[in-house]
């Protein structure tokens, strides 16, 4: 029953994504188009982009509920969700999420802000910036964990350290940046997971390469007006349809491609699908010394009376 939810969403979003990417409206919902949106509008802010590779919504969720706990310096503006590029794979989504346009134009257009390395910390370069400017912090986990460390039965709570890390660094870097900024951070992925084991099973298609649940290249495939055919377990994506520059086959059950020298086996927490785990990925924004509003200082006072009888 699951499975079948979750190819019915894959079909749907197979429909959604090329409307979405070119309507006014497809900013609020896809998050290469949200992020670059953050360049596009004038702003009080200096904005930190904190990038994480393959953060799902539960690992998010403990990283926003830590990071609360180690600063009470910023306020959560919006913890919501949003749909990440097609295909789901670090090569295509991170560059499109960065350059705020989609994989077949992120080539040809630079970096929405200036990039920051994860073995640096982004604060003397907050402590020159301006309204309006946006620095981008890359940060590999937890995907380099759930790589790395897949077969370990302590992975949980070795993601949560890392997830506890980075907390520690983000409220470093917001308790000791001047006073004088005005701060926004943004935490949000390139792309989720599926949080179960995929068998190696299906060929990679003649012409093409893959990885994980995705395998792009030339095809010879007479599309239809959608972009798209449905082949048994199997999506083929037209790519000027989807803003690929190569057509794309995307695997539509929980199985994974061979690899490239044809070793099967399984891959956890295999990525590259269409499947929500790993199409949703979070949006959250935070605020730095957020000033209540009058209404909001002088509070509500609510009296409730009323008469009964037990029973």
């Amino acid at each position: 029953h699951v499975l079948r939810l979750a190819q019915c969403f894959a079909e749907w979003y197979l429909s959604f994504y090329p409307r979405a990417s070119v309507s006014s409206d497809g900013s609020a919902f896809l998050s290469f188009l949200k992020t670059g949106a953050l360049r596009q509008t004038k702003t009080r802010f200096v904005t930190l982009l904190v990038v994480l590779d393959g953060l799902h919504q539960t690992d998010a969720h403990h990283l926003q509920q830590v990071l609360l706990e180690k600063t009470k310096r910023l306020t959560v503006r919006h913890s919501t969700l949003a749909f990440t590029a097609i295909p789901t794979v670090t090569q295509f989504a991170k560059e499109a999420l960065l350059k705020g346009r989609p994989p077949k134009d992120s080539a040809e257009v630079s970096l929405l802000g200036e990039d920051v390395s994860e073995r640096q910390s982004p604060l003397d370069r907050l402590q020159s910036g301006r309204p309006g400017d946006l620095f981008i912090w890359r940060i590999q986990e937890p995907d380099r964990t759930y790589h790395s460390r897949n077969s370990y039965d302590t992975l949980e709570s070795e993601v949560e350290g890392q997830m506890n890390t980075v907390a520690g660094k983000i409220a470093a870097v917001t308790n000791q940046l001047s006073d004088k900024i005005a701060l926004r951070v943004i935490l949000t992925s390139d792309h989720g997971r599926l949080l179960g084991t995929s068998p190696r099973c299906v060929p990679v298609p003649a012409g093409m390469q893959a990885h994980g649940r995705a395998a792009w290249g030339r095809t010879r495939q007479d599309f239809p007006a959608s972009g798209y055919i449905l082949d048994g377990n199997m999506a083929h994506l037209y790519g000027e349809r989807f803003g690929l520059a190569e057509d794309m086959t995307i695997i539509l059950d929980e199985s994974a491609f061979l690899t490239s020298d044809g070793k099967q086996g399984a891959e956890r927490y295999a990525h590259g699908g269409l499947f929500p785990e790993e199409v949703v990925v979070p949006w959250i924004e935070l605020e730095r010394d957020v000033v209540p509003t009058q209404e909001a200082r002088a509070g509500i006072e609510i009296r409730i009376t009323g008469k009964g009888r037990a029973g």
